[in-house]
């Protein structure tokens, strides 16, 4: 909330309250966070405490940071943010990997177990983490500390803001051995006019010019019309050269160079965690909407734009209570219950449902034909711009309590569903187009303002982001 001007301090001293874990803090200048992450504004806070000490986790050389980053750089090797509204709309994705700050990184082991704090630190790339020879990989700790018990996955998902805390065990591996930890490929993440260009291209990277995927969009952005090819890079967030989300790449090379005979042993157990079930919140039968939408240049929650100090009145919470929140993509068709922008507007859900905090209406379309072609207004721009999001909210971490998948095509979600760790507490999830999930909040400690959003950091400039009141 407390802006640092150029050349001013600012000293903010905090208590640590949080479980022992791997926490991720950067600047939340609204409208410059994503440029400023980029440029460096980021890092980690590792926590401990003496039950995890008590476990004998792989420590000092052997507990190691794996921040992912995508990246691009001119023709000086300076790192190069694009602008405009397609990369915007599509988020930031780069053409280079970085872990740690560095490019084709090659980590030396020994024949061991290490624990590696793997972080996703990119503006909007969601990875699949996964080796090259199809060894599971073992998560101890999420976003918000330990797991109950190690969970063993043939791949891992981790979405903009997200952690997970990998048990890497290189014991029996030969000296000179290389394994490659890679981003594996997956579907159905983005709109889909782009997984069909990334298909029908087949290498992973999208280069610019002639596709025109926003051929015809007129109305929504700003009045542009015709073809737009050429003066948008040939679609939205598909820069030249760049990665295409869900393409395979490596990520890290890690090449065993000494041969140890003592390796300590994944505990069975390594927490305890109550567990969060309805009988525990005051809405069960109420919950606290989280609607995704994207109108066309305006990524919203619950149909409404970041405001500061402007609440719902469902986003005024009770100190020492815990609620039960749903979050959904948003794009049914939409009944406007009251004129103008009033922060009590209400919504007409496809099912009839009321729900509050309107979204107006979605005029003009974003046009997802491609060379001319029109899909405008109504529900048709929401749902061809329908992509992931990871929603992060600030404050006491939550517990997932379902995920459901009903608008999504199985042969895309197959791709995606095996790598999401649901157990223990989070505080981003990654929601993919279709998905419902239901979680469960505690508002126990503080009052104040706590914000929610999209950790896709363009989408969060755009106005992906409200405030809880906790009072």
């Amino acid at each position: 909330m407390y802006s640092i001007m150029p050349g001013a301090r600012f000293v903010y001293e905090f208590e640590v309250v949080n479980r022992a874990g791997t926490s991720f803090y950067h600047s939340h200048t609204h409208e410059l966070t994503a440029e400023q992450v980029y440029k460096g504004l980021a890092g980690l806070i590792t926590v401990t405490d003496e039950q995890e000490k008590s476990l004998g986790l792989p420590s000092g050389e052997f507990d190691m940071p794996l921040v992912i980053q995508d990246r691009s750089f001119d023709q000086r090797n300076q790192l190069r943010y694009v602008h405009g509204m397609h990369g915007r709309m599509m988020g930031f994705l780069g053409e280079k990997i970085l872990v740690n700050g560095r490019a084709d990184i090659l980590f030396s082991v020994k024949s061991r177990a290490y624990r590696f704090r793997a972080v996703n630190g990119s503006n909007s790339r969601i990875y699949k983490l996964g080796w090259d020879d199809g060894t599971p990989l073992t998560a101890i700790g999420t976003d918000a500390g330990l797991l109950e018990k190690p969970e063993t996955r043939p791949y891992l998902m981790l979405a903009p803001g997200e952690r997970i805390d990998l048990w890497l065990d290189f014991s029996g591996r030969k000296v000179g051995e290389k394994l490659v930890l890679y981003s594996l490929p997956y579907s159905g993440a983005m709109p889909p006019m782009y997984e069909r260009m990334k298909n029908n291209r087949g290498s992973g990277r999208m280069q610019g010019g002639g596709m025109g995927m926003m051929g015809g969009m007129r109305g929504g952005m700003g009045g542009m019309r015709g073809g737009m090819g050429g003066g948008m890079g040939g679609g939205m967030g598909m820069m030249g050269g760049s990665l295409a989300q869900g393409a395979k790449f490596p990520i890290a090379t890690f090449e065993v160079v000494e041969q140890v005979g003592d390796s300590p042993k994944l505990p069975a157990k390594l927490a305890s965690i109550k567990r969060l079930t309805e009988r525990d919140v005051d809405n069960a039968d109420n919950p606290i909407p989280i609607g995704i939408s994207m109108k066309p240049g305006t990524p919203q929650l619950n149909g409404k734009s970041f405001a500061l100090n402007r609440v719902l009145d469902f986003e005024k919470v009770p100190v020492g209570s815990i609620k039960k929140i749903r979050i959904f993509h948003d794009h049914g068709p939409m009944k406007k219950e009251h004129d103008g922008d009033d922060e009590k507007g209400g919504m007409q859900m496809e099912d009839g449902k009321q729900m509050q905090g309107g979204m107006g209406g979605m005029s003009g379309g974003m046009g997802m034909m491609g060379g001319g072609g029109m899909m405008g207004g109504g529900m048709g721009g929401g749902m061809m711009m329908s992509m992931a999001h990871p929603i992060h909210l600030h404050g006491q971490q939550y517990q997932i309590l379902s995920r459901r998948m009903e608008g999504m095509r199985r042969e895309e979600y197959d791709t995606v569903k095996e790598g999401f760790i649901d157990s223990g507490w989070k505080d981003t999830v990654l929601v993919m187009p279709g998905e419902e999930i239901e979680i469960i909040k505690p508002f126990q400690d503080y009052t104040g303002l706590f914000l929610y959003h999209c950790h896709n950091l363009e989408h969060e400039d755009l106005g992906m982001m409200r405030n809880f009141y906790v009072s």
